[in-house]
């Protein structure tokens, strides 16, 4: 189809009107032209609407569009084209006082990156002390410094300008002790690179694995020149002469050589790192070295100027918990106990703690970080290429591998690293949800004393093990939110088999590992007030060191105390209670022999008996 050009809109489409009343005005067509406009899209729509306009109600002044953006009059009048695009000019502003102020990071931890003092402002305005300390400070810290703010000063109303200098001017005060810090950083920088020394002969029998840094059976003098020529950090890899079929990293640091026996199992490792390429050992290798023997006695007491406690993330956590009344637990206090809502019905808990107060160990797993990464224990960066740390799987700290074993037991798990509810640790589980105990065993209790105390065979009857694991990918997914109602498991038998399946795949049972034998023991004795007695001193003792499995435990404990209430119509007596949980409550680290296991039966069954006939006297807390 053709399109207009503009002097065929111009000229070309000017028809006379006509007062022709039988002449409908939509029936009028436009003309067509042959010449085609090469601006198409943009003036099709334009012209035609333009035209249609023109036969209506007569020709009027027209504007089109130049190339320079600017609308110019189609009947050539004589006023200038206005740039419609052009942005109107703003009015002077009035100059202001420079205030010369470098706020970079760079500038708030100079030591970091050079040696040089920070750069100091000019011309800046005697400042004032500002309206509020800064947000980030601890409240003793924020005292004094607005009372050595206002010590000799009138409080005037501070600007943004005076406020951001003197918060500046803090963290410079405060960057030696929060500062990361940077000697290892910079000895890894030092460190050589790594140097293939070819080998310029063709030698026989080389592995696949290696490339033209292999030089064959040569002897050890001669690897040493070579290296020695080749400078720090040249490597090569020679077959042993004394052990065929061996291989020998030579490498050179610090002016000596260095041998190392090579292995290959797919990558090539040395000790316990594997790496995929035999450079990216060496280089590895040659900054594990370097920041060693350059920095061994500050290595050795890094541990012992820790700023986890001040400056960590996990201090911040702390001091909320305490701030919203959660009391963390000491060795040498007693614990402040706060008040815990629990289900109606169940016993209320007047001396319970929430999960912020539990104990739990850091998770940690050695781990490759990407990037520079520094220790939040001691505040020194991890050296090193892959492997240069550990990282807790629950929480995601990162320290130095000796570091650890100096952190406190105040793991904070992240819900974004837990995966799944069932084979997670119930007090990881419990303290990433905030929780007092299990969901699980809430929810599951929740659902079978609602339509299943009367059921008769609760616990014992077994449910479909396809429904069984259909709840358990529920509760995986959803958490606290999974549904498991009478609409979407019609059977009973699935709740109570999914709550024993849960408690079969904690990696800790509810009666810990080591607490095993001290119940078992109390199971042994003969006298019914001793035995009761001494069942309640290890309930206690549990208290103290699993409370997230003393609630979970009293939680379910007394929910089995109403289900043998109802045992005239569903048949689960005590002693069938303890059949049923003794083997999965109480559980040893190591496996049994099937004769060892069959002895020890009878005395688990016991102790959950204990529990189910007398939870008011063996859960006092």
């Amino acid at each position: 189809m053709a399109y207009p050009s503009y002097a065929t809109l111009n000229n070309g489409y000017k028809q006379p009107r006509t007062h022709n009343h039988h002449h409908h005005r939509r029936n009028i067509m436009p003309q067509t032209n042959p010449r085609v406009s090469p601006r198409r899209g943009l003036h099709r729509n334009m012209n035609n609407n333009q035209k249609i306009s023109d036969m209506l109600f007569g020709e009027r002044p027209r504007l089109k569009i130049a190339t320079n953006g600017c609308f110019v009059d189609r009947n050539n009048n004589s006023k200038p084209p206005r740039d419609v695009f052009k942005k109107p000019a703003d009015p002077p502003k009035p100059k202001r006082h420079p205030v010369y102020m470098e706020t970079s990071f760079l500038n708030v931890y100079p030591e970091e990156y050079t040696l040089d003092p920070p750069t100091l402002y000019t011309d800046a305005p005697s400042p004032s002390p500002p309206c509020s300390p800064p947000p980030f400070l601890p409240r003793h810290e924020s005292a004094q410094l607005m009372n050595s703010l206002l010590k000799h000063e009138t409080r005037y109303r501070s600007n943004t300008m005076d406020y951001l200098h003197e918060v500046k001017q803090y963290i410079l005060r405060t960057a030696r002790k929060n500062r990361r810090k940077p000697i290892l950083y910079n000895l890894q920088q030092e460190a050589p690179n790594p140097k293939r020394i070819v080998c310029l002969f063709p030698t026989d029998n080389k592995p696949a694995h290696y490339g033209r840094e292999f030089h064959g059976a040569i002897a050890r003098e001669e690897a040493d020149h070579l290296l020695t020529q080749g400078g720090e950090g040249s490597y090569l890899v020679r077959e042993s002469q004394r052990a065929p079929g061996s291989f020998t990293l030579g490498l050179r640091l610090n002016h000596s050589t260095k041998n190392f026996r090579l292995y290959y199992d797919g990558k090539h490792y040395v000790a316990e790192k594997h790496f995929d390429s035999l450079h990216d050992l060496v280089a590895d290798g040659l900054i594990t070295l370097y920041v060693e023997a350059k920095a061994a006695d500050y290595i050795k007491s890094m541990e012992s100027e820790p700023i986890y406690e001040k400056h960590s993330r996990y201090a911040t956590i702390r001091d909320k918990r305490i701030s919203n009344g959660a009391v963390l637990p000491t060795s040498g206090s007693k614990q402040v106990p706060i008040q815990d809502q629990v289900d109606a019905r169940t016993a209320v808990l007047d001396n319970a703690v929430t999960s912020a107060s539990y104990e739990k160990a850091h998770n940690f797993k050695m781990h490759t970080f990407k990037g520079l990464n520094w220790c939040e224990y001691c505040g020194n960066f991890m050296w090193g290429l892959i492997a240069q740390g550990v990282r807790c799987t629950d929480c995601g700290l990162s320290t130095h591998k000796q570091c650890s074993k100096r952190v406190p037991l105040d793991c904070t798990p992240d819900r974004r690293l837990i995966k799944r509810v069932y084979g997670v640790d119930l007090t990881t589980l419990v303290k990433a949800h905030g929780t007092t105990r299990s969901i699980v065993i809430d929810k599951c209790i929740e659902e079978l004393e609602t339509r299943g105390l009367d059921i008769e065979g609760l616990y014992r009857v077994p449910g479909m093990q396809d429904d069984m694991d259909l709840c358990r990918q529920r509760f995986d997914k959803d958490g606290a939110n999974a549904k498991i109602s009478a609409k979407d498991f019609p059977d009973i038998n699935v709740i109570s088999g999914a709550l024993k399946m849960y408690l079969r795949q904690l990696p800790i049972p509810l009666v810990p590992f080591e607490m095993y034998d001290r119940f078992m023991m109390a199971a042994k004795i003969q006298d019914p007030t001793e035995r009761l007695e001494a069942t309640h001193n290890a309930m206690n003792e549990l208290y103290n060191i699993k409370p997230a499995h003393y609630h979970t435990l009293k939680h379910l404990i007394n929910h089995l105390n109403r289900v043998v209430q109802q045992k005239n119509v569903n048949k689960m007596s005590a002693e069938n209670v303890g059949i049923v949980f003794g083997p999965t409550l109480l559980r040893e680290a190591n496996d049994q022999t099937i004769m060892d296991n069959l002895y020890l039966l009878q005395y688990q069954k016991k102790v959950v008996e204990i529990m189910v006939e007398n939870p008011d006297i063996i859960f006092e807390k």
